[in-house]
């Protein structure tokens, strides 16, 4: 591995070590208000990277008497997508119809119906203990362009469960995140934000 993504990969990884203490302190979820929630944001180059530190945060919880329950959107998504046999016919009537129309087909498919992303996460995190473990919503780039994070994480408000959505983007002071770097920046986020520094802004 290059230097430069070692000294990334080492950085990624001591922020989720600090985070892993902070998550285990009761203050830490007081003051994340009525939402237990926090967005760490990462470079969206940082992909693998991250997947590849996300064991050691895992072992940092367990370590502070936390579980961590890892949930990768992108299987969610494209279980939904498989489930419904959408894939091929979204690949075949892309041609034709164009981008945009199948983001917005694809955009019904999660957003929509009985197993909708939301339903399939809620699910999850209902399934969890509050008091114990932590969710660790994760590859949440392959949801892009289609499917704005804000929208999953203002639907799973109300949960006691902590919820840490690794977030690739880039933070937008005050409080505005942009989605993988390519959106405008959006600030109808309620969870507490730690940023490129490590810094958490509420």
């Amino acid at each position: 591995m290059p230097t430069a993504e070692r000294g990334r990969g080492a950085r990624l990884q001591q922020r989720l070590t600090e985070l892993a203490a902070a998550l285990a302190e009761p203050m830490t979820l007081a003051r994340a208000h009525d939402v237990p929630d926090f967005i760490f944001v990462y470079d969206p180059k940082d992909e693998l990277i991250l997947r590849d530190c996300l064991p050691g945060f895992v072992q940092s919880l367990g370590q502070h008497r936390r579980r961590a329950e890892l949930i990768s959107l992108a299987e969610i998504m494209w279980a939904i997508l498989n489930g419904g046999g959408w894939t091929p016919r979204l690949e075949e009537a892309e041609p034709t119809t164009g981008l945009t129309a199948a983001n917005d087909t694809v955009v019904q498919l999660l957003s929509s119906g009985t197993e909708s992303l939301e339903d399939r996460v809620r699910a999850c995190l209902e399934a969890l203990d509050p008091d114990r473990d932590v969710a660790v919503l994760h590859r949440a780039g392959a949801l892009f362009p289609a499917y704005r994070t804000s929208a999953l994480m203002a639907r799973l408000e109300g949960l006691r469960v902590p919820v840490v959505l690794c977030f690739p983007g880039r933070s937008e002071p005050p409080s505005g995140l942009s989605f993988m770097g390519r959106t405008s920046p959006d600030s109808h986020y309620r969870a507490t934000i730690l940023d490129d520094d490590g810094r958490p802004d509420a």
